[in-house]
């Protein structure tokens, strides 16, 4: 989860790539996901959830 805390602070809102937040999250063990869901700005949250595979979809839409 450091890795997705790292690059959300790295970069302006603006420049953050749902594909990239996607990758990051496809990494990390189910606790960690829930956690990491968390940080993800809710403006892009949607975008992030579309660039997962669909089991993750419940996860991205209870969060």
């Amino acid at each position: 989860m450091n890795e997705l805390d790292e690059y959300l602070h790295s970069h302006n809102e603006s420049e953050l790539y749902p594909s990239d937040i996607a990758k990051i999250l496809r990494e990390l063990d189910e606790d960690e996901f829930s956690q990491a869901i968390k940080l993800i700005p809710k403006d892009i949250v949607g975008d992030v959830a579309l660039e997962l595979p669909d089991r993750y979809f419940d996860d991205v839409v209870e969060s």
